[in-house]
């Protein structure tokens, strides 16, 4: 069996489709962009911070010119930071004897590399929170 890559789709997660994994933009350059388009760090905040708590790992086996993954043929795992909740989806396709089953470990190495993923995570709310306070700063005093 040989596997080809397939480019993912660029696409933001901000359709309220949970399943959209690709962004567009960084946490943090969308926060800045909210907070000059709308002058209001609640809003801006509340732009971004859904991203930050939600680590979403897929592996999915596409044929060309695919955009979504057909059943049976995605392992997922989603892990809520906040609520510490782990959800994990196995296809069919990934199950001992099946046709993708030698990915599962590649699936869950990805998993494991998600700590890195986290670490950045914390690091940009650190960001955000600093600008977040320089932006109160600055607006103090404004009407």
């Amino acid at each position: 069996m040989a596997l080809q890559p397939v480019p993912a789709p660029q696409r933001s997660s901000r359709s309220g489709d949970r399943n959209l994994e690709v962004l567009e933009s960084s946490p943090h350059t969308r926060f800045r962009q909210k907070l000059e388009e709308t002058n209001d760090l609640g809003e801006a905040l509340r732009s971004v911070l859904a991203d930050l708590f939600v680590l979403k790992i897929v592996t999915w086996v596409a044929a060309e010119g695919d955009t979504e993954p057909q059943p049976g043929h995605r392992l997922r795992t989603e892990i809520d930071l906040i609520d510490g909740d782990v959800e994990n989806e196995v296809g069919v396709e990934f199950l001992e004897g099946r046709e993708y089953a030698s990915l599962r470990p590649f699936h869950e190495q990805q998993v494991l590399n998600g700590r890195d993923t986290i670490s950045s995570n914390v690091h940009t709310l650190l960001q955000l929170a600093r600008e977040a306070a320089q932006f109160l700063k600055e607006n103090r005093n404004k009407p």
